[in-house]
């Protein structure tokens, strides 16, 4: 699992691997809640949840994934 730091750092612990990011990327990582540790936790709210573009790594190859954020930065709204 990664872990993200406030410093603009992800830290992969399967690869042993470090992502610098640019100070204005964010990103919001959750687990998934289909997992059975995690029954009985609440889910995020509609509102909430509708902010964020989510992206299922399970099912994803990574020239896929590398595409489909190429493409989505530039569809994204500006930041406030």
């Amino acid at each position: 699992m990664g872990s993200i730091s406030i410093k603009y750092e992800l830290y992969l612990s399967e690869t042993n691997q470090l992502i610098n990011g640019d100070e204005c990327f964010q990103l919001f990582e959750r687990e998934s809640w289909d997992d059975e540790q995690y029954t009985g936790r609440k889910r995020l709210s509609g509102r909430f949840h509708n902010r964020f573009i989510e992206l299922d790594f399970n099912y994803l190859l990574e020239y896929e994934l590398e595409i489909i954020i190429e493409k989505k930065k530039y569809q994204l709204p500006k930041t406030y």
